[in-house]
């Protein structure tokens, strides 16, 4: 599902998901059509936008996140804005965010992060204050250097964080 205020801006993610063989795509204009069709059509994943109008796809993420009896709590949720400002990013992702993506979005990295979190899904975190993807995210290429501590592992969080079900 597509959950943007402009009809243009969904019709070119609603273009690019059918680019790469989507059946269906379904549209939000605001966090009160999107919370509906959240709790009532099987989705695989949701693209918001960070200003989504009614409270914006922040308030969204939040509600679905928080609720433990939501049918779609655990969906991959990537959070696409125009200004992707440090704070703005924190918040997507301490909302539960599995993905945050810079407007305009390309084919090329929206096919990376649902690529991405399809082959290498991080474990959920379910907590008093949080519920949402691991926020420790590492690439599993590493940063190839040393650890700061004397007892670091260099790749043990890439093998815990990626290990294959």
């Amino acid at each position: 599902m597509v959950a943007d205020s402009g009809d243009s801006y969904r019709a070119i993610v609603r273009s690019i998901l059918f680019g790469f063989g989507a059946g269906q795509v379904e549209e939000a204009e605001s966090v009160a059509t999107a919370e509906v069709m959240l709790r009532t059509k099987a989705l695989d994943f949701l693209v918001v936008s960070y200003d989504l109008s009614g409270g914006g796809g922040i308030s969204l993420l939040k509600t679905i996140r928080a609720d433990k009896e939501h049918p779609r709590r655990s969906i991959p949720i990537v959070v696409s804005m125009s200004a992707a400002r440090r704070m703005d990013v924190a918040s997507a992702r301490d909302a539960g965010a599995n993905f945050i993506i810079a407007k305009p979005i390309s084919p090329k990295s929206l096919f990376d992060r649902l690529s991405w979190i399809a082959h290498h899904p991080r474990p959920y975190w379910d907590s008093e204050s949080y519920y949402g993807p691991d926020r420790r995210f590492r690439p599993p290429s590493g940063s190839g250097g040393p650890g700061r501590r004397a007892s670091d592992n260099p790749g043990a969080m890439e093998s815990q964080l990626f290990e294959e079900s």
